[in-house]
């Protein structure tokens, strides 16, 4: 279950490219909904604004504090860009050189090149580190533990100075993905990922089903699996409901639960529920007798017209809408006993500067560039290859998404305007973070192993949790002792506490 489970991972991943999030100060009293709390917006006056006593022109006003200097202090801006396995290393160039165009008076070196975090420490730790760092390896737990490590700078003191980026024009709903346990941002979100059920609705129609309806709970959702599948006279399957076992790891968030607690220092994996969700999962497979029932060489997915439904992700829906599927896509369906649909999300892709570069302001300089104006360009880009089914991405930044808006939405047609006001409003509404711990890498090497010993029948179900629960929070409380000689606090009730300033 958990390889199919890693396979799905991949896939998801693979697929997803360019959901970009800025996002606005929004905080999380709740800590596993994401629930946005209202904090103030940078001011937009100009600093030389006259409105009558207390103002600028008044002589009795007190003293202002200086503006924020945003001026870098070198001409030369270091950057750190992170290329994917599956994308090309120069696919950023164009972004490089319209910077160059916009900027003369500046130099960028992208020259430097760490791509996950462990590159990251070592140029820290070399005096080398960018001044900007685009991307890292693209996953929640390696900015968890970029923080947890001390290898980026908060950035609270741009966003609440910056005038033009700041946090009262970016969207809380994505900006609370980089928010950390202490309250602070160590970056921006250069892409999140929220996971919806994309549909067929032709498949929907065949098998009797409203193309318009998507199943809205669990039990629906077995049952529409079940309605849509499809076999030849000899019993060959040849339409699913949903194709393969689906991802635990989204099904657990629906739910507000995940095999670790909201802060990624406790494990749950020996909790019932996590069982009982797996087994949920796997059922969807047996309804038409799992891979080895399937003719050799066919592909099934939505948009092969052969699937009725997937869990996808928002930042899909420019291939769907290209490929000419008639498809919709709403919120995952919701246990049964919940009342309100949860929209899961996490963390894909991001921007921060490294701890100690030489060229923060700079940084700043280059990482507001990249999550507004580039987007337009690379907006503009995409929308060449095919302007009538273009899906623009995401932007949380509103006033650039505003001018991407204006300047392609017209020309796109009526029904992928619809989806695009759809999909915003899916993404104003995320209200959990998938939570990962800092040591994600080794929870799946775990899950790994026992999952292979049930297999070999080595142990029964509750024995392969109860050993994966066991040996990774021994893997953790070594982790937190660490953490704990650099300064970090863990209370049994409440977030971790950092280290003093």
């Amino acid at each position: 279950m958990i390889k199919k489970r890693i396979i799905s991972i991949i896939v998801i991943l693979t697929l997803v490219f360019a959901l970009t999030a800025c996002g606005g100060r929004g905080g999380s009293d709740d800590a596993d909904t994401g629930a946005a709390q209202e904090s103030p917006a940078a001011s937009e006056k100009p600093a030389d604004a006259s409105d009558g006593p207390g103002g600028t022109d008044d002589p009795t006003a007190a003293p202002q504090e200086p503006a924020f200097d945003f001026t870098p202090t070198s001409k030369t801006i270091k950057v750190s860009w992170f290329v994917p396995w599956w994308e090309k290393a120069d696919l950023h160039q164009y972004v490089f050189d319209e910077f160059a165009r916009k900027f003369p008076e500046y130099e960028l070196d992208h020259s430097v090149y760490s791509g996950d975090i462990q590159q990251l420490a070592a140029s820290i730790q070399a005096g080398t580190q960018a001044d900007v760092w685009v991307g890292g390896d693209p996953n929640w737990a390696q900015y968890v533990t970029a923080v947890y490590q001390g290898l980026l700078e908060p950035l609270d003191e741009f966003l609440e100075n910056d005038p033009d980026y700041n946090f009262g024009n970016i969207s809380p709903n994505a900006m609370n993905s980089c928010r950390f346990v202490d309250g602070k941002y160590y970056a921006v979100p250069y892409e999140i990922a929220a996971n919806v059920l994309i549909w067929n609705k032709d498949v929907f129609a065949r098998a009797g089903l409203n193309p318009e309806k998507p199943p809205e709970t669990f039990s629906e959702f077995y049952d529409y699996a079940q309605r849509i599948v499809r076999t030849d006279s000899n019993g060959v399957p040849t339409q699913l409901g949903v194709y393969g076992a689906l991802p635990g790891w989204v099904f657990f968030s629906l739910s507000k639960r995940y095999t670790i607690n909201e802060y990624g220092t406790v494990s749950r994996l020996n909790e019932p529920w996590v069982r009982e969700v797996e087994e949920y999962c796997g059922k969807f497979e047996s309804i038409y007798g799992g891979a080895e029932k399937l003719p050799a060489g066919v592909q099934f997915n939505v948009i092969e017209g052969n699937v009725g439904m997937e869990v996808g992700n928002l930042t899909q829906l420019n291939g769907y809408a290209q490929s000419g599927v008639n498809f919709g896509f709403s919120a995952l369906p919701r246990p049964d006993d919940f009342d309100e649909h949860v929209i899961p999300a996490f963390l894909w892709m991001y921007v921060g500067i490294p701890k100690g570069s030489q060229n923060p302001k700079g940084g700043w300089m280059f990482l507001k560039y990249a999550v507004t104006d580039a987007l337009v360009l690379k907006g503009e880009k995409e929308f060449q290859n095919n302007p009538s089914r273009w899906i623009p991405t995401y932007i949380a930044h509103q006033p650039t998404r505003e001018k991407i808006y204006n300047l392609f939405l017209a020309n796109v047609d009526e029904d992928v305007r619809e989806m695009v006001a759809k999909r915003d409003q899916l993404i104003d509404s995320i209200n959990y973070y998938m939570p990962n711990s800092p040591l994600k890498m080794r929870q799946m090497d775990i899950e790994n192993k026992w999952w292979d010993k049930f297999q070999k029948g080595e142990v029964n179900a509750l024995e392969r949790y109860e050993g994966a629960h066991t040996e990774f929070t021994a893997e953790l409380e070594l982790w937190k002792k660490d953490m704990i000689s650099k300064g970090w606090q863990f209370p049994e009730d409440g977030p971790p506490i950092p280290p003093a300033e």
